[in-house]
């Protein structure tokens, strides 16, 4: 089975939608995208379910399963998904559902991380996890350097993973301006890093 690790931006960086109802036209963008690669044979989405990008494309991965589309949603928990969060609830409630309906789960670590070595351990093995035996990374990033996107999607350089990156048409979808890519070509839907 082919598998695409998902790797974008959260809300902040994406015009401050926090409400998944307003995410709908970017999950149709996604959606799309997933029912096109899946005609050529099942496919499997691997995310967290970080808010933004990543929980955008657990939702479209299981509108598509529902759609008959030969997709399946794995999902990476780096710690469990706590009780109460800060982040609205409806994003909150969103992830539950992901979490309840994929076809595979995996949480790495049994509580959240306490300490700055700890977050780097965490965010390195999510990374690793999101990475390993993936054939592609399907990606919603501005452009800017120096964030968590950034990161993983220069690791799947170091790798030889393609990045299909998505933001140009997420941005357009959720009526942002999209800026350029700094120092980052793209072309179409793919971004070369590094």
């Amino acid at each position: 089975m082919r598998v695409w690790a998902v790797a974008g931006q959260g809300p902040s960086s994406l015009g401050g939608i926090w409400r998944p109802l307003a995410w709908m036209p970017a999950i149709d963008v996604i959606r799309d995208r997933l029912a096109a690669e899946a005609q050529a044979g099942p496919l499997t989405v691997r995310t967290t379910l970080e808010a933004g990008f990543p929980l955008m494309a657990a939702a479209a991965c299981l509108i598509g399963r529902d759609a008959g589309l030969p997709l399946k949603l794995e999902v990476v928990v780096p710690f469990p998904l706590p009780d109460t969060v800060e982040e609205p609830r409806a994003v909150h409630e969103w992830a539950q559902r992901a979490l309840a309906r994929a076809d595979a789960r995996q949480t790495l670590f049994a509580r959240p991380p306490r300490s700055r070595p700890e977050v780097a351990a965490v965010r390195q093995e999510t990374e690793r996890t999101l990475l390993g035996g993936a054939e592609l990374v399907l990606a919603c990033w501005n452009g800017r350097p120096g964030n968590r996107t950034w990161a993983m999607l220069q690791t799947a350089h170091v790798r030889g993973l393609p990045v299909s990156n998505l933001f140009p048409q997420i941005a357009a979808a959720l009526g942002l301006e999209a800026p350029p890519a700094a120092g980052h070509a793209v072309r179409d839907d793919v971004a070369e890093t590094g």
